[in-house]
């Protein structure tokens, strides 16, 4: 982080005088540096020292610091890098604003000039005055320096001595530090230091904890807070770390927060110190690099992330490798990175917003179905999904597809609801099992053949008992008992209602599930009939009639039109239904027309007439065949569905021409052009109606 200077421009043409300034009083100048720009008096100078050592020292060969202690109440620097010769510690070294990093022998961090003199900033505190010793190795010599203000004020190098040695090259500083400080400078030591790499032989040694690394990706790295001697953003440039100030770049945050314990590395040369190198100057190009590295560390955090969930094997598993990834971010930006990261092409959500429930170690006793919060992360990879379109006899199908004893995602979700579900879990229909298709043996005294029972509950109660008995002309007929039978309640089966029809005081009909069509016994027994027909029901049965007296339980008693519907959606292929036209049918013809051209004797009408009688002949013969729907399996199942659900209806078709238009306005036509048409006609008497045409048409065809 080269200090780069910008040129300026001599705007002096024109002018009649200049004048070149200059600092009056240097001594006070130097004094305002060192105690005035500088905050932290004790990490200055640390700071500095221990960069420059960083930047000369080999990598094999880290510099060194000793801390002040009780023995030895000072702090020491050494470093391996070239040494100093004694032109430039006499010339240069203490000459405010000289760098070596201007014109680069050296090269390195900052560029000021002020870090070589930095042991002033402490040793000036509080209108003191102070020396530090500078010791430079070099080619078997270690040249002996002593660093003081003179009389103006201001640092003077004094070499007192050179002796033999056998060290190797390097510089060495160090200074006295006061007793009340020694562990001020360890602990600023233990903050600035942390971030070096490598790190300098400390002694006393300063025990770094192991940082725990939440995440990292190019030019980044985010740690676990607890675990590091800094909190908030930082930015790394060299070895020294610097905070970054949230307010000065707010405008361009994006995805980072002031909480973050985050370590960014940026060139050099994209970012400015203050003078006292503390923090950093927000310049305008500081403010860009800035912006420009947060953009990229939450693009490439963002990518880190998706990589990471795209390698996982199912949806659940990659919301788990979400969370983990995501732990560390708060709820604000972990419901920001919902939106931005996928697996299958599904955002990942917080809760599987269908009925839906967990069963750990499968359905291992009987319990109510209840919906639960599923995060989809809590789901394992390996657990099976199962679905259940309508719910009838659960247990028993858990048992007949061995699920008892899995890890089951277990979803209630109607057949027109499963591509949904499908697609918000990112599944396929292989992927799922379907409880509809188990083949399930009913049990009378609710035990199974895996062990699991139920809580008998032995009750008589009243009964519909549906008996398929052979028909005297041939084929199934249907009987509907009203009987007393035995049922164990905690067994489950089929259940129906009694229901009044309108403002009938005696139950003569039948609710057979709520929201369905009321059934009268005779339609019952039809929509049986039918069901019996088309395979849907082979064999006898019963249902329970439900008094609303007794608890029935949901998961095992079911609604007899629940089952029905279950049935017949199973066999039932929506797309392949047969689609219906919406368009005008027979009876949208008008009577007047259909009688012109079916009851009246146009033998002796003119040709026009009898054009028109032939057009409606068609046209009605042509939307009876239109409308003579050839009824197949999937249809006629459909239409029964129709009769218990309401609101159903088959597809409509794309609409063709309709015939019916234009018949009216043809006829109106005839009729303005033979106005005694209409006065001739007898309603009651076609005999009558046929003579008057007769003799009017002979005069139509005379006044030719």
């Amino acid at each position: 982080m080269a200090v780069m200077l910008r040129d300026h421009t001599n705007i002096s043409s024109g002018a009649l005088d200049a004048r070149a300034t200059s600092l009056a009083n240097e001594a006070k100048i130097a004094h305002a540096l060192f105690t005035g720009i500088v905050k932290d008096k004790i990490g200055y100078p640390v700071r500095e020292y221990a960069k420059n050592a960083w930047e000369v020292s080999p990598a094999d060969r880290p510099f060194e610091i000793d801390l002040p202690g009780r023995w030895s109440p000072k702090i020491r620097f050494r470093d391996y890098g070239p040494g100093l010769d004694h032109e430039f510690i006499m010339e240069r070294y203490a000459t405010l604003g000289d760098s070596t990093k201007d014109s680069n022998g050296i090269g390195g961090v900052s560029g000021w000039g002020f870090g070589s003199l930095s042991a002033l900033a402490y040793l000036m505190e509080d209108g003191l005055s102070g020396s530090f010793t500078v010791i430079s190795y070099q080619g078997g010599e270690a040249r002996h320096y002593i660093v003081s203000l003179d009389e103006r004020g201001m640092p003077q190098p004094k070499h007192f001595a050179s002796f033999p040695s056998e060290e190797p090259d390097g510089l060495e500083v160090s200074f006295a530090v006061r007793e009340d400080d020694f562990e001020a400078f360890e602990d600023r030591a233990r903050e600035i230091l942390w971030s070096f790499e490598p790190r300098p032989v400390i002694s006393p040694a300063i025990n770094f904890r192991e940082p725990e690394i939440q995440a990292q990706g190019q030019g980044w790295i985010s740690y676990a807070k607890h675990t590091v001697p800094f909190s908030g953003p930082q930015v790394k440039v060299g070895p020294v770390m610097y905070p970054i100030d949230m307010k000065e770049i707010s405008g361009s945050i994006g995805f980072l927060q002031p909480t973050d314990t985050i370590v960014f590395s940026v060139n050099p040369e994209d970012v400015t110190p203050t003078a006292s190198r503390e923090q950093l100057q927000y310049t305008s190009t500081t403010k860009r690099a800035l912006s420009a590295m947060i953009a990229a560390f939450e693009a490439n955090f963002v990518a880190e992330v998706q990589a990471k969930v795209d390698a996982a094997s199912c949806y659940f598993e990659g919301c788990a490798v979400f969370r983990t990834a995501t732990a560390h971010l708060g709820v604000n930006r972990i419901s920001g990175m919902r939106e931005k990261v996928t697996w299958g092409g599904q955002p990942i959500r917080t809760e599987i917003t269908h009925k839906v429930m967990r069963l750990g170690d499968g359905w291992s006793k009987f319990e109510r179905f209840s919906k639960d919060h599923v995060d989809p992360a809590n789901v394992p990879a390996a657990a099976k999904i199962v679905v259940e379109h309508n719910p009838y006899a659960s247990l028993d199908r858990f048992l007949a597809l061995d699920l008892v004893g899995q890890d089951i995602l277990w979803a209630r979700v109607k057949r027109d609801e499963l591509p949904g579900f499908l697609t918000m879990c990112a599944l396929k229909e292989d992927d799922v099992i379907v409880l509809d298709k188990a083949d399930v043996t009913r049990k009378a005294n609710g035990a199974t053949s895996h062990g699991i029972s139920r809580n008998n509950r032995i009750r008589r109660r009243r009964a519909l008992n549906v008996s398929l008995v052979p028909s005297k002309w041939g084929g199934t007929d249907v009987a509907l008992n009203d009987t007393t039978e035995t049922f164990d309640l905690a067994a489950g089966g089929l259940k129906i209602q009694r229901a009044r029809f309108g403002y009938s005081r005696r139950a003569d009909g039948f609710r057979i599930a709520d929201g369905m069509s009321k059934l009268g016994e005779g339609a019952l027994r039809a929509l049986i009939a039918q069901l019996v027909h088309h395979n849907v029901i082979r064999e006898d049965f019963r249902l329970l009639i439900d008094t609303g007296d007794d608890e029935l339980d949901e998961d095992v008693w079911f609604d007899f039109g629940d089952y029905v519907e279950m049935r017949l959606r199973d066999l039932i292929d929506i797309p392949k239904l047969t689609p219906v036209q919406r368009q005008k049918g027979v009876g949208d013809i008008p009577h007047g027309i259909l009688h012109f051209a079916e009851r009246y004797d146009l033998e002796k009408a003119p040709n026009d007439l009898k054009t028109f009688a032939t057009k409606v002949r068609l046209t009605k013969n042509s939307i009876q065949r239109r409308d003579e729907r050839r009824e197949n399996e999937n249809d006629a199942l459909f239409k029964i569905l129709m009769t218990i659900v309401p609101g159903l209806h088959f597809p409509i078709g794309k609409a063709g021409v309709c015939p019916v238009d234009g018949l009216k306005e043809n006829y109106d036509e005839l009729m303005s052009k033979y106005p005694l048409f209409k006065h001739l006609l007898d309603g009651f008497n076609n005999t009558e109606t046929n003579r008057r045409l007769g003799l009017y048409f002979d005069l139509l065809a005379n006044q030719k």
